[in-house]
């Protein structure tokens, strides 16, 4: 039997920029997305996930990109805790 994910992380408060409220994706997607980013699961390079998993360690700020149904999605998650925000890369 496969263990299930467990958070590496705290998130804060949870933000939605207005790009991704136009999305209209549904909450438990949204929320699929979140346990992807807090587990660590996120879809980019080898050393863009070390450098994570190395802020997670240290205290500094998460940078998570996923793909949900062909849209890059980000997921940034503040060195202090305190919030994360998901948003459309050309919102940044």
């Amino acid at each position: 039997m496969n263990s299930p994910l467990r958070p590496a992380f705290d998130l804060g408060r949870v933000l939605l920029t207005r790009g991704i409220n136009a999305l209209n994706i549904p909450p438990y997607d949204l929320l699929w997305l979140i346990q992807q980013h807090t587990c660590c699961q996120w879809q980019m390079e080898a050393e863009d996930i070390e450098a994570n998993m190395e802020a997670i360690n240290e205290g500094y700020r998460v940078f998570g990109s996923l793909r949900f149904e062909g849209i890059t999605i980000w997921i940034i998650t503040e060195a202090d805790r305190a919030s994360t925000t998901i948003l459309l890369p050309d919102e940044y």
